[in-house]
This record gives structure tokens, C-alpha cells and sequence, in this order.
């Protein structure tokens, strides 16, 4: 789905948290690789590699807007460490989670995408 520049830079970063042993980095990093890959033989399963393939949902859009905004803000603030990792462990929550919540709270329409084109459908999960 993605490819390029923007998978070896998650591959990198996610290569550090896989050396300090931490929790689901080696499936985080699978699911780079499955994404980036061109057949689905790195796929674990069908269901996964499908996943992967969809395009960017407005949930997702939104979110990868927000986390850019925090690391702006971390960059120019010169936040510490200790201060970037706590608001993105609770931003990356809310990230995570939104694309539920919308469906469980009912969607609205008219959300731009993330080049701001304008509004996408009713239904944010497609």
C-alpha cells in the first residue's frame, strides 16, 4: 500500500523498538512488511494483507494529521523526551480508537480527507 520512503523509515524506528525487545514490535514490523509487500505471500493470513490494502480511511487521515501536529510541536517547543512519549501514548490511543468511535457514535458527513478535497462518505470504515 504504502512503499517507499515512508515504510523504511517505519521500518527503522520500529527496528530500534525490536533490539529493546519491546511488546508486538516484531508484529508491528511484519505488518510494514506485509503492507509494502507486492504478492500476498507475506501475508499471515488473506484477511491481513486485505487490510493493509485498503486505502487511508478519514479516521486515519485525521489522526495521521494529528500525530504530524504533535511532533511539530514537540520539535519547535524542544519538548523532552518524557513529554513527547506521554502525549503520543495518549494520542496514539485515540488514534488507534477513533475509526471505532466514529462508527459507534455515528459518523458525520462532510469530513475532509487528508488533502482536504472534501467530504468523504457517511460511511468512514470504507
Amino acid at each position: 500500500m504504502w512503499g517507499g520512503e515512508q515504510d523504511t523509515a517505519l521500518q527503522f524506528f520500529v527496528a530500534e523498538l525490536q533490539r529493546e525487545h519491546v511488546a508486538l514490535a516484531d508484529e508491528f514490523a511484519e505488518m510494514i512488511d506485509v503492507s509494502s509487500a507486492d504478492t500476498l505471500d507475506s501475508s499471515p493470513t488473506l484477511a491481513a494483507a486485505e487490510l493493509l490494502a485498503e486505502p487511508m480511511t478519514a479516521a486515519e487521515s485525521t489522526g495521521a494529521l494529528v500525530m504530524a501536529a504533535i511532533a511539530a510541536h514537540a520539535r519547535d517547543d524542544g519538548m523532552d523526551d518524557e513529554a513527547v512519549l506521554r502525549i503520543m501514548a495518549q494520542a496514539a490511543v485515540f488514534v488507534a480508537r477513533f475509526e471505532t468511535y466514529l462508527v459507534e457514535r455515528g459518523a458525520v458527513a462532510g469530513v475532509p480527507d487528508l488533502d482536504g478535497t472534501g467530504p468523504l462518505p457517511r460511511d468512514m470504515t470504507t
